[in-house]
């Protein structure tokens, strides 16, 4: 799990900034363990085994709350904030395409 804690909640170990996790991908190439940090807009990467922070597998997706697989190895992050977006991910973290609606909230 992300972050370690210890017995006071403090984390133990560089969680990378991690603000707001609420949606969570293993990466189907990589093995790596993505988070969704909303309150950084970025999603963020960490070693499944030893929970170590390995950097930012994407920055520009605002407010990113879901994560799931699409087609071809996509990854589609949902946004919750009034635009509501969509962002299709490559398996590099890069932005593809952006698909906006009316928001999730």
């Amino acid at each position: 799990y992300i972050p370690r804690v210890d017995s006071m909640g403090n984390p133990t170990t560089d969680t990378g900034g991690l603000s707001g996790a609420t949606g969570m991908l293993i990466h189907p190439l990589t093995g790596q363990f993505l988070v969704a940090s909303q309150g950084s807009d970025q999603v963020k990467s960490y070693n499944p085994f030893t929970s170590d922070y390995n950097g930012n597998f994407a920055t520009g997706v605002v407010a990113p709350s879901g994560m799931l697989l699409g087609k071809n190895d996509d990854i589609l992050v949902t946004s919750f904030n009034s635009s509501g977006a969509v962002y299709r991910l490559d398996y590099s973290g890069n932005v593809i395409s952006t698909i906006t609606g009316g928001g999730l909230n």
